[in-house]
């Protein structure tokens, strides 16, 4: 008995769908961002998607604001220009150095609503470098890193249909 054809396999069509996913995300993050913050215990993370890639980045500094465990979704047009469609595949930067000097400006300008020691408190809190750091992804990437197995797993099973029935027929 002949197997059927790849066409009619549901893990090739799931596969579609999962690869019509990730380019309608890609297509779309060229003009808008997406933001998502999940807010666990004492940080805040941030998955950013915008131009040819998206971020995730860990913010230790939400403790401090009083914020609830919970998801936070936002989407807006994108005012960034960002031409390339075809970055890097990772980068890592990081940006625990810039957020400590905005602290350290904001501290120097009073605002009514936070007394000094408050003020004082947040920027002599111990915040690792290390703890900002982000994390950017190509979505061409993204779908490589999704490509790659699934076109193994479909030769995979196509041989093993194969050998499958042709030690059937005999």
């Amino acid at each position: 008995m002949k197997p059927r054809p790849f066409y009619r396999w549901k893990s090739f069509w799931l596969g579609v769908l999962t690869l019509g996913f990730l380019c309608w995300a890609w297509v779309r993050a060229m003009s808008h961002c997406d933001t998502m913050k999940v807010y666990l215990g004492e940080t805040c993370w941030y998955i950013e998607s915008w131009g040819p890639h998206f971020e995730i980045e860990r913010n230790p500094l939400f403790y401090s604001h009083g914020w609830l465990p919970g998801v936070s979704i936002d989407s807006d047009e994108a005012d960034r220009n960002e031409p390339r469609w075809f970055p890097p595949a990772i980068e890592r930067f990081n940006r625990g150095l810039r957020i400590r000097q905005e602290m350290e400006q904001a501290s120097d300008n009073p605002d009514p609503l936070q007394d000094a020691a408050e003020r004082k408190e947040l920027i002599a809190q111990q915040i690792e470098i290390s703890d900002f750091m982000t994390w950017r992804f190509a979505w061409w990437f993204v779908m490589v890193i999704f490509l790659v197995p699934w076109a193994l797993f479909l030769t995979w099973r196509w041989r093993r249909m194969k050998t499958t029935a042709c030690s059937a027929s005999v």
